[in-house]
């Protein structure tokens, strides 16, 4: 199974931080041990982009 199809599937086809279902797109956040997804979140656009923003 595909690292996006496992955060799909963990958020319900879902943004993980707002529930919202537009432009889902992955975010890596910073790695830890474990499986891949677990180094990322599902985001819609809106969070993804304010979430560029803080970089």
């Amino acid at each position: 199974m595909s690292v996006e199809q496992d955060l799909r599937d963990r958020g319900n086809d879902s943004c993980e931080l707002c529930g919202g279902k537009d432009g889902l797109t992955v975010y890596a956040v910073a790695p830890k041990e474990g499986k891949l997804a677990d180094n990322c979140v599902m985001t819609c656009e809106t969070c993804y982009e304010q979430l560029g923003d803080e970089t």
